[in-house]
């Protein structure tokens, strides 16, 4: 059996070995082949150093807490960089620009050495820098404070801003006016139903500072007023001003005083008074009703006047007993009240029945009485004293119209309430609806009749 692996054997000795035979036989001799030369072995090339990587940072750099500074870097080449040492309250971080060093914000100030690795390829490069961690900047800060920050009703408190702001409230009541870019008014509402509360915000116009919020405290506060001299004096012609304390800020006043003295001004700390001349002289206990919004208080004082008008005589043995005449007059009156009735040019719906006031009808019995005995008609006395005054002087303290019915052809309750109801003002006395209180007097002096009618408001406090 022949292998495959020896043919090209043969086939290779076999030129030679017949050249070997022709030579021995003498034959010619064929040329010799050119010797093959061997291959030349691949050269590995000799190991080459790699280039020289250098690095440079700056030799310090400062940090403040909170804040982020990036230091450039100078490279051969392309390398990647990072602190061995940094501290926990440091974070250094590789960007294009080169290295950041963050501090955080609560970062004790201090000054370190950190060492910085470069890694370029097999190359390593370290270099020192110092550190220095300064504290936190001073944050711009918004301050604001108020002239009070706990409020009743209707009070105010003044803002004042450290820096110019734009005001804002939130809470949705009260008012807010600006004032300015560093002050605001805050006004309480007039009525408060519970205890709250308002928040003020301030905003920086700059944008660099946060904004900053004030809390107001909103007290629902009964209504007191308090008038530290309860008694008051004051001449005609003279204008006095008597202090208080108010709890408001605003509020309203209803005040009982005799005809002639008025009050001109009021303030939450002060009441100015005003005589005018020409008045009576009186004594009395008089009522002020100071309101707030839904709240109301009364107050009650001593207001003694020096007038220069003279008052009419006073008559002895008059009271102010109802008699049966005058209770039937007082029927007839309320009786009227209850249908709606034109008087004159003026129409009115029927109106509630009028309360007896025994004052009223001393008050209109004294009168009665001066006129028959001094001989005089009229509402006015000879010196010139109105019903009001009167009314004031007999110790009734609200507003009056008087009816005067003088001796006449029929004296009796039903003449003397149609003679009323025939008279277009003396009707419309009869049918208002201000009045709360009537009294009806009837005098007989001299063999003459004579009727009065004081229509009086509601004494205020009642």
């Amino acid at each position: 059996m022949t292998s495959k692996s020896t043919h090209p054997v043969q086939s290779v000795l076999l030129p030679a070995f017949l050249a070997v035979i022709l030579s021995a036989c003498g034959g010619t001799s064929a040329p010799t082949p050119a010797a093959v030369p061997a291959p030349t072995p691949a050269v590995t090339p000799a190991p080459t150093a790699p280039a020289e990587f250098t690095f440079s940072l700056p030799a310090s750099v400062t940090v403040a807490a909170g804040t982020a500074v990036t230091v450039p870097v100078t490279s051969s080449a392309d390398a990647q960089y990072a602190a061995l040492n940094a501290p926990g309250d440091l974070t250094v971080t590789a960007t294009a620009a080169g290295l950041t060093f963050t501090a955080a914000p609560g970062a004790t100030p201090r000054t370190l050495t950190l060492t910085v690795q470069g890694v370029s390829g097999g190359a390593t490069r370290q270099q020192d820098l110092t550190v220095t961690i300064s504290a936190a900047a001073p944050t711009e800060k918004i301050t604001v404070t108020a002239s009070t920050v706990t409020l009743n009703q209707t009070q105010s408190a003044v803002l004042t801003a450290s820096q110019p702001v734009t005001w804002a409230l939130t809470g949705g009541v009260g008012t807010l006016t600006v004032n300015s870019a560093t002050e605001a008014l805050y006004t309480a509402p007039p009525t408060l139903t519970a205890d709250s509360a308002v928040t003020v915000r301030a905003s920086s116009q700059r944008g660099s500072a946060p904004a900053a919020e004030l809390t107001l405290r909103l007290i629902h506060a009964p209504l007191t007023v308090t008038i530290p001299d309860s008694t008051l004096s004051i001449r005609a012609g003279q204008t006095i001003e008597v202090p208080i304390t108010v709890n408001r800020g605003a509020m309203n006043l209803t005040a009982a005083l005799q005809p002639g003295v008025s009050v001109i001004s009021a303030s939450p700390t002060s009441l100015t008074l005003r005589a005018a001349t020409n008045i009576i002289s009186s004594s009395a206990r008089v009522t002020l009703r100071f309101t707030s919004g839904d709240e109301q208080t009364f107050v009650t004082a001593q207001l003694n006047v020096t007038g220069d008008k003279v008052l009419p005589p006073q008559y002895a043995g008059l009271d102010g007993a109802e008699r049966t005449e005058e209770r039937e007059l007082r029927d007839l009156i309320n009786a009227a009240r209850t249908q709606a009735r034109t008087c004159g040019a003026e129409e009115f719906p029927a109106a509630p029945p009028l309360q007896d006031s025994a004052a009223l009808r001393l008050i209109g019995r004294q009168h009665l009485m001066d006129s028959l005995t001094r001989g005089y008609t009229g509402h006015l006395t000879p010196e010139g004293v109105t019903p009001q005054e009167r009314a004031w002087a007999g110790g009734y303290l609200a507003g009056v119209v008087e009816n005067l019915h003088v001796a006449g052809a029929d004296t009796s309750p039903q003449g003397a309430l149609a003679a009323w109801l025939a008279s277009p003002t003396h009707c419309a006395n009869l049918m208002r609806t201000g009045p709360a209180f009537l009294g009806v007097s009837m005098v007989t002096a001299g063999g003459r009749t004579s009727w009065s009618l004081l229509l009086g408001a509601a004494p205020l406090g009642r």
